[in-house]
């Protein structure tokens, strides 16, 4: 018993420091993602696809001869560009090109962030030619909603080890530990995430220029990870207070008592059970007599 109590813990240990772990990373790439973090890094992105891929010169040179006669009856322009839909103010066509440029930019930023996707994320991932989604807030919804997951099934398999754990002041030790070890991998998600984006942004290159394809990608792997010292901090407090918590209980002998609580109410609860067991049996015996009276009653009935 005491061997398979041990290896539950192990394998439950292992489960528990995985799920930790991208809880943190997920975390991290949410918080990262909202737009007031996602618009100053990925204008440099968005700048590029509009100066290679669209043409800077030919968005202005379609733009102005709008001014002539169309502006006099109306405030925007729709125009579509390499499959991008932009909505020009007539206002910002009138300021030239830097204002054009500049609108275009943002537009493209905004457009791509706040976009309503009707795709899964895999799906939308295999559709996209320029996977920008991935800065969405589509994209930050569905990293929450995996933290989310993740950190509930964090704090089941942390009742599980506390149940599992014979020494239950050892529990709050172990998982503190896992959880400061996990906090460490997030701190270096930066680098980590160096890797994994030239893997998963690739396509990026696509759209943008040989030069400038290694600044961009340093960029992104910056905006995903840029909040991840602030979880890092996060979890590392959270695990030290579980090793001082597990500190405590062993000096003060709290493990101990919590332990002998838990068997005080095993053992009520067993008894309960059994004296509910010998009330059953009393109550049928009652009602079987009843039913059936002694032959020396039944003898006296008749007489």
């Amino acid at each position: 018993m005491g061997v398979l109590r041990g290896f539950g813990i192990v394998i439950i240990s292992i489960f528990l420091f995985i799920s930790l772990l991208l809880a943190g990373i997920f975390a991290s790439i949410s918080l990262s993602l909202n737009y007031d973090n996602v618009q100053p890094r990925i204008y440099s992105i968005a700048s590029e696809i509009i100066e290679t891929q669209i043409g800077a010169e030919l968005i202005t040179n379609k733009l102005v001869p709008y001014l002539d006669v169309f502006c006099k009856t109306n405030t925007e322009i729709i125009q579509d560009f390499e499959g991008y839909a932009f909505v020009y103010p007539c206002l910002v066509v009138q300021g030239g090109h830097d204002s054009i440029i500049n609108y275009s930019v943002n537009y493209l930023v905004s457009d791509f962030y706040y976009k309503e996707y009707n795709c899964s994320f895999v799906k939308c991932f295999e559709e996209s030619k320029v996977p920008l989604f991935l800065v969405s807030n589509y994209a930050r919804q569905f990293w929450k909603s995996l933290f989310f997951k993740f950190l509930i099934a964090s704090f089941i398999l942390c009742c599980l080890v506390v149940l599992l754990i014979e020494k239950k002041s050892n529990a709050p030790f172990l998982v503190g530990s896992l959880v400061v070890a996990a906090s460490l991998i997030v701190l270096t998600l930066g680098k980590i995430g160096t890797f994994v984006a030239k893997v998963i942004l690739s396509p990026l290159s696509l759209a943008l220029s040989k030069e400038s394809t290694n600044v961009i990608l340093a960029q992104v792997v910056a905006m995903f990870f840029s909040e991840s010292s602030k979880v890092f901090l996060w979890m590392f407090i959270a695990g030290l207070i579980l090793i001082t918590i597990g500190i405590v209980f062993k000096i003060t002998g709290l493990g101990f008592k919590i332990r002998e609580k838990i068997e005080e109410i095993k053992g009520k609860m067993s008894n309960e059970e059994k004296v509910s067991e010998s009330e059953v049996r009393e109550i049928v015996k009652e009602e079987i007599s009843k039913k059936n009276p002694p032959k020396s009653k039944q003898k006296k009935k008749l007489l």
